[in-house]
């Protein structure tokens, strides 16, 4: 459930929130693209930040906790969206907070399989998990092109939020604290990373740099085709997207 509320705040926002609001500007692909490069360069740095300061504070403090933590700039973020209607300003600066605390967030969930799935059923998990990642994208481009058209921005920001706490509340109810960890446990030194780690990375980045090419202006895209405003397009481009 989480994978697909990150969905709601990284795929819809990105891809149909953010384009919705900038595109009465003078050259909005432009100013997409730069708060989009902005967003994803920070978020770069910030993930495995984040995902070593979850490692190193798992003795004493969940990854449920930390994720708790982590949601409360993101939800920040979607107010701020809710309000800046006309303000380019403002949705962009929302638009940057919500995007790097999804990335905190999204790097201690990255964690809960290894630590809570036996390893002979973890390709089983990791493919439930990314089912769920693709389904929430799925869900997230119906709803927040629903919701754009029908209540602006602030309806989509608070469809978005509300997913996000919904998720939040089921990982604590769902998820348990792993077996062996304790307050007083010591920290593990973190293993050294595999020297297959980076090519993979580096193939990642390329597989989503390509959606990301069509997915970030294809609103842009039909909303001209279509002659109507950005808003006005935003249900025909997530149903494209979806």
């Amino acid at each position: 459930m989480t994978w697909a509320a990150l969905a709601f705040v990284g795929d819809g926002l990105s891809s149909l929130v953010l384009p919705a609001v900038l595109a009465g500007m003078p050259d909005p692909a432009t100013s997409i693209g730069l708060i989009s490069f902005a967003g994803l360069g920070l978020a770069l740095v910030v993930m495995p930040l984040a995902g070593r300061v979850s490692d190193r504070l798992r003795g004493g403090v969940d990854r449920r906790a930390f994720m708790a933590v982590a949601a409360i700039p993101a939800l920040i973020g979607l107010a701020m969206l809710a309000v800046s209607d006309g303000r380019p300003w403002l949705a962009a600066a929302a638009y940057l907070v919500a995007i790097l605390a999804s990335s905190a967030i999204q790097a201690s969930l990255q964690t809960l399989i290894p630590e809570h799935v036996e390893t002979p059923r973890r390709g089983r998990a990791a493919s439930l998990k990314t089912a769920f990642d693709i389904g929430g994208a799925f869900v997230a481009f119906l709803l927040l092109g629903w919701a754009l058209e029908a209540s602006g921005i602030a309806g989509a920001a608070a469809a978005s939020a509300g997913v996000l706490l919904l998720a939040l509340v089921l990982v604590f109810v769902w998820v348990p604290r792993p077996v062996g960890v304790s307050a007083h446990e010591p920290h593990a030194k973190p293993a050294s990373i595999p020297g297959g780690f980076w090519p993979l990375v580096l193939s990642r980045f390329l597989f989503l740099f390509g959606i990301y090419v069509v997915g970030r202006f294809l609103l842009l895209l039909v909303a001209d085709r279509l002659g109507v405003p950005a808003a006005s397009a935003a249900a025909e481009t997530g149903g494209i997207l979806a």
